[in-house]
């Protein structure tokens, strides 16, 4: 066997290990946040001596293993759920709540209905989608965005 090929399957087996180490850390997680994935990449590197692309391809396939989201992964679905509903540049109550009901779904309740709520405004603020003003019309008051404001 020569040196390339002896590199190679070291190689392989140090990823095989590292892979198995994330799934050893991810369980019993509902989903995983930017900061758990950032310290898997850090012991990735420093531990197992892995490149960058190598540790997020090992923590792509442990997800994938476990049928877990990535909190990346969520948040781009979620970002284009806004943006699909987002008329003239502004969301509604309604279509908000129901970016925030996603949010949760998706990430298996391992956020709560507030953070999910900070977190929507925060795509929404990110991405320059404006709240639609609420309220009913044939009151003489203005509309207002208390129930973005609140969040």
């Amino acid at each position: 066997m020569s040196q390339v090929d002896m590199d190679r399957t070291e190689n392989d087996r140090t990823k095989r290990r590292f892979t198995e180490y994330a799934r050893m850390q991810m369980a019993g997680v509902a989903f995983l946040s930017h900061q758990q994935q950032g310290a898997l990449v850090k012991e990735g590197l420093s531990d197992f001596n892995l490149s960058f692309e190598e540790c997020l391809g090992c923590i792509t396939a442990a997800v994938e293993g476990l049928e877990i989201m990535l909190s990346s992964e969520i948040e781009r679905l979620v970002r284009r759920h806004l943006k699909e509903h987002a008329r003239g540049g502004r969301l509604s109550k309604r279509q908000f709540n129901k970016g925030a009901k996603l949010y949760r779904e998706l990430s298996r309740a391992g956020v709560t209905a507030p953070e999910a709520r900070k977190r929507i405004k925060s795509m929404m603020i990110a991405e320059a989608i404006l709240p639609k003003r609420g309220g009913v019309l044939f009151i003489p008051l203005p509309l207002s965005r208390r129930w973005y404001n609140k969040v």
